[in-house]
């Protein structure tokens, strides 16, 4: 995945139609499909074991300025080539620790421009723990547990 560092002004004028598309409250989504094989969403898992909610993530992303701003790199998913990725850090007080969260973002146009918000997770989760598997061979059924350290477990059953 090539990185590469945007204008000012490019890193800017995302961020406004970021919070344009913020503001009008639509036309947003969070990845939080379960991924397949051993890994796991981080940013769902992130959800789950905070209880925050697109709003709260919403509310992170519109604070986002200029000095908040990584890097720009194309997206590494092969049906999506020619699309780029924006990844910003901030740090938030979520629920009652500050957090250097990880934030990844795409607008992608459809009929109309949509954020997708493809990453909001801490950046280097300490003492993680993912286990994912299948509850039966073949099924479509997932049981993940997820823990940031071994006091807290989340337990998860997803259909995928």
């Amino acid at each position: 995945m090539a990185k590469y560092q945007k204008a000012k002004e490019e890193v800017e004028s995302f961020l406004n139609d970021v919070k344009s598309i913020i503001s009008n409250e639509k036309n947003i989504a969070i990845n939080n499909v379960p991924w397949s094989g051993n890994k796991v969403n981080k940013t769902l898992a992130y959800m789950a074991e905070t209880q925050i909610t697109q709003k709260d993530i919403e509310k992170v992303i519109y604070e986002l300025q200029l000095s908040n701003y990584s890097y720009t790199a194309d997206d590494k998913n092969v049906n999506y080539k020619d699309e780029q990725v924006w990844i910003f850090g901030i740090t938030k007080t979520i629920i009652d620790k500050d957090e250097d969260l990880y934030i990844k973002l795409k607008i992608r146009i459809f009929q109309e421009e949509m954020l997708l918000i493809m990453s909001f997770h801490p950046e280097k989760p300490e003492d993680t723990t993912i286990l994912m598997k299948r509850k039966k061979k073949g099924a479509a059924k997932w049981k993940i547990e997820y823990a940031w350290n071994a006091e807290q477990k989340i337990h998860m059953n997803l259909e995928i």
